[in-house]
């Protein structure tokens, strides 16, 4: 699919080879963990999360390059799904970005669009997202094949609504994993969990500040893992802002897994 959109663009038979290699490279590396914005000096995106509601069909997004010279970006949107606390990336044909690629002059903006292929189409849960950008080196013709990479990689989250009532609800428990305490957060709600601020209690009732900021996603239907320090493996409960509201959640001990 992505393909598809890249060559229908007005690009040289060279730049649009080279494009290609850029393509299957990140296509690669993207399978591996994007759980949270990247940082990125020369491009700054807004919003940092997108959400489609069940009634829009489309989302604008703005691309800001801060570096003194232009740079090339590349856009790409894959369906972003969590298994036993492992994240996967994958192509889907849900939602367009348009443009796929931009040249963005130094200080210049760039608005792209999030499109959903199917706008009649209907889901009973919330669908998750990845938009990737990645800038290109400038003289990425003249490396070869072989040396082909990015400059930069900003992940931004996207979610489709799902239901009016749909929302996350989240089990905490405390558990071994490869040998490690971790935190086991189970979403058996139908809408993510956005993770911020989250703090320990301890077994005589102090409660200790463990993560500020943004902590992590947890999706729906899905189960991500946390290593624990090891001051922290007997805590009985965690609190933490879910979605912007500050709760908290009983903590479970649970069986050994690998």
């Amino acid at each position: 699919m992505f393909m598809r959109y890249f060559t229908s663009i007005s690009i040289s038979q060279n730049l649009a080879h080279t494009l290609k290699l850029v393509l299957l490279w990140t296509m690669a590396l993207s399978l591996g963990l994007f759980s949270a914005l990247t940082q990125a000096g020369s491009l700054s995106v807004s919003p940092v999360l997108v959400a489609l509601e069940t009634t829009q069909n489309n989302r604008t997004i703005t691309l800001r390059n801060t570096a003194a010279s232009e740079g090339y970006y590349q856009l790409q949107l894959f369906a972003w799904s969590q298994e036993d606390g492992e994240t996967t990336l994958l192509p889907q044909e849900t939602l367009i970005v348009t443009p796929p690629l931009a040249l963005i002059a130094p200080g210049a903006s760039q608005l792209a669009r999030i499109v959903r292929a199917d706008p009649a189409a209907t889901a009973d849960k919330e669908g998750s997202y990845r938009l990737i950008i990645s800038e290109i080196p400038h003289d990425l013709l003249e490396q070869g094949d072989s040396a082909v990479n990015v400059l930069l990689r900003v992940s931004v989250p996207v979610f489709t609504k799902g239901p009016a009532d749909a929302a996350p609800r989240l089990q905490a428990s405390v558990t071994t994993r490869e040998g490690r305490p971790h935190l086991r957060l189970d979403n058996q709600g139908n809408s993510h969990a956005r993770l911020t601020d989250a703090a320990l209690t301890a077994p005589g009732g102090e409660s200790q500040p463990w993560r500020a900021g943004l902590m992590g996603y947890v999706l729906p239907g899905s189960t991500f893992y946390w290593p624990l320090p090891d001051t922290h493996t007997n805590a009985t409960h965690l609190t933490v802002s879910i979605n912007g509201d500050a709760t908290t959640l009983a903590l479970t001990p649970q069986e050994q897994t690998q």
